[in-house]
C-alpha cells in the first residue's frame, strides 16, 4: 500500500478489496491477516489516511498501535517532517 498510482490521493486505500488483495500479493500475508491489517490501519485506528494526508494525530495513532511502552508519549514530530508533503502538494505531486 506504499505506492499510489492516483495523482490525487491513494485510491487503492479507498477500495478495501483491492487493498487487501495488494497486501496478500506484496507481503504474502493471508487474506484474513490482510483484512485485519486494513481494518486496523484504515478503518479502526485511522493510522493511514485514505486521501494520502499525514496528520500528526495519525502518527500518534500509529505509535499507540505499536503498543511500545517506551514510545507511547513520544512527540510525532520526531518521526515526520511535513515540509516534504507540503512541497509535494506545491509541485502537484501529491
Amino acid at each position: 500500500m506504499g505506492r499510489c498510482k492516483a495523482r490525487n490521493g491513494c485510491t487503492i486505500l479507498k477500495n478495501k478489496t483491492e487493498a487487501i488483495n495488494l497486501l496478500v500479493k506484496t507481503i504474502k500475508a493471508s487474506e484474513a491477516d490482510s483484512a485485519k491489517t486494513y481494518e486496523a490501519y484504515i478503518e479502526r485506528d485511522k493510522v493511514i489516511a485514505v486521501d494520502a494526508e499525514l496528520p500528526l494525530n495519525h502518527i500518534e495513532n500509529y505509535l499507540k498501535v505499536r503498543n511500545d511502552p517506551e514510545q507511547k508519549n513520544m512527540d510525532p514530530n520526531q518521526y515526520v517532517d511535513l515540509r516534504y508533503q507540503a512541497k509535494a502538494k506545491q509541485e502537484g505531486i501529491h
